[in-house]
């Protein structure tokens, strides 16, 4: 079930990354009311609580997070989103280090944030 929604959506979330990656403004022409929807971060060095984010009607929320610098950990109701920098920075670091696993940088994040 998530994997099928994670695949329905991937040509939306590709393009919103290029366009996040590149600094190319969103400018769809939707002028929908957007739904406002709230989701935890977690970010390299902090955490933050419900940080709202507009998402436009006929949208998945994760193309509405890509355009804030976030990726959901679900594909469907996100409520927690990572930062595209911390993603970033995990592939860095498991570029030059590959026995890096993805729990050990969870760990760290975990420790930086208190968890």
């Amino acid at each position: 079930h998530a994997h099928k929604a994670w695949t329905d959506q991937m040509p939306a979330l590709v393009e919103a990354y290029l366009a996040w990656k590149h600094n190319v403004p969103s400018d769809d022409g939707n002028t929908a009311v957007p739904y406002i929807f709230h989701v935890d971060i977690v970010r390299i060095a902090d955490f933050k609580c419900a940080v709202a984010i507009q998402q436009h009607p006929d949208e998945p929320a994760n193309k509405a997070l890509l355009r804030a610098g976030l990726i959901g950990c679900s594909p469907l109701q996100p409520s927690i989103a990572i930062r595209l920098e911390c993603l970033e920075l995990y592939h860095q670091l498991r570029r030059h280090q590959s026995s890096l696993s993805i729990q050990a940088i969870t760990k760290v994040l975990c420790a930086l944030h208190n968890v």
